[in-house]
């Protein structure tokens, strides 16, 4: 199920489905005689690319995925939730991505969204020495999970590997809200992950009955305004809109599967 799911996500992104729409313009003008159906799918496909490889209309799908909730305990921008926050027994920190290469230390395997997720753990954690600091992913290769992989970069960036509790059963955000959501209980925690992300995240732990604080990180959006380049083409725009569909989509299928 995790496979199918990842692999149909995939294909509904802005990249696949253009190139998708693009190609089958392409078969049936080289191919068919069906030109005018081609020439409409052409023209939908690069209208795809195109429109969604713009800043400006990326930033509209998540904008307000990021702009949910801000980072918690920061100097000169206190927050609502900083009180709670300075009582955390936990810092949870979800899975994200790698490329495991035994060859490179682990920091260097982690994703950048994965690495930023770790960081802001840092910060916290320095704020909160007593805090326990959760690392969850039950996927990878080679006998070796995500978790282990991001225990590794963490003890490489400062953390003592006395700190850390790694969560090796789970394999999408659905499985962390229901098995670190038993860890931790009725305890206050921390609940670190990108920020786009971090919307989906928290309602699912909700329905788990927790109620975490939400300190994002992995912002894309930070003074999209006044880029020049929000207003150019790129891939940067193409990046954008499938990391924002990717949780559009994770919301409509937890609410199918009764996750939400």
């Amino acid at each position: 199920m995790f496979i199918f799911k990842r692999l149909f996500s995939a294909l509904l992104m802005p990249l696949p489905l253009g190139l998708g729409l693009v190609a089958a313009g392409v078969i049936c003008l080289w191919f068919t005689r069906r030109h005018r159906a081609g020439r409409l799918l052409v023209t939908i496909g690069l209208g795809v690319l195109t429109l969604f490889s713009y800043g400006v209309v990326a930033n509209l799908f998540i904008g307000p995925l990021e702009s949910a909730y801000h980072p918690l305990l920061v100097d000169g921008r206190p927050d609502p939730l900083d009180g709670k926050a300075k009582e955390a027994r936990w810092i949870v920190v979800l899975g994200g991505g790698d490329h495991q290469d035994r060859q490179l230390p682990p920091n260097t395997q982690l994703t950048e969204m994965t690495l930023a997720r770790l960081i802001e753990a840092l910060r916290l954690k320095r704020q909160l020495p007593e805090a326990k600091v959760i690392l969850s992913g039950g996927f990878g290769k080679d006998g070796v999970t995500h978790a282990q992989l991001m225990a590794g970069a963490a003890v490489a960036l400062g953390f003592s590997r006395d700190d850390l509790v790694l969560e090796q059963r789970t394999f999408d955000t659905a499985d962390e809200a229901r098995f670190i959501g038993a860890t931790v209980g009725t305890d206050p925690f921390i609940l670190v992950t990108s920020a786009s992300h971090l919307p989906r995240a928290v309602a699912l732990f909700r329905k788990q009955g927790r109620e975490p604080l939400p300190s994002p990180t992995g912002f894309t959006t930070i003074n999209a305004g006044a880029d020049p380049g929000a207003f150019f083409p790129s891939s940067g725009g193409l990046s954008k809109v499938e990391r924002s569909w990717h949780e559009y989509l994770g919301r409509i299928w937890s609410k199918l599967r009764g996750q939400l």
